[in-house]
């Protein structure tokens, strides 16, 4: 999904151009880039939340957060591997957040 996404952003990218209004131009890489980081960020929480804290001990979710971010980020430093990863985490995270509707919900159906 995140794939897919990356792919028609560039003819949108083209179109809103080609169009007279100015404030769109902008807002196709402003959204791709907060989806990103909501995907990338909702990650980071998931694997602080997987890591050790301690005997019988939880990380609050702040401090989670900040450790699912640098566990993410010392991935960067495996030879060969870490950055085309956190290339494809970006294409992961980006099919997350524009699956779930950048977390909004569906309203309940009316029978």
């Amino acid at each position: 999904m995140g794939f897919l996404c990356w792919l028609l952003l560039l003819p949108l990218v083209v179109l809103l151009f080609v169009s007279v209004v100015d404030p769109a131009r902008a807002a196709p890489p402003v959204m791709i880039f907060l989806a990103i980081t909501l995907g990338v960020s909702s990650l980071a929480l998931r694997v602080g939340e997987a890591l050790p804290a301690g005997p019988g001990q939880r990380f609050v979710p702040p401090a989670a957060l900040g450790m699912g971010i640098v566990a993410l980020l010392l991935l960067a430093f495996v030879p060969l591997l870490g950055v085309p990863l956190l290339a494809l985490l970006q294409f992961f995270a980006l099919g997350a957040a524009v699956s779930s509707r950048l977390g909004r919900t569906l309203p309940p159906h009316v029978s």
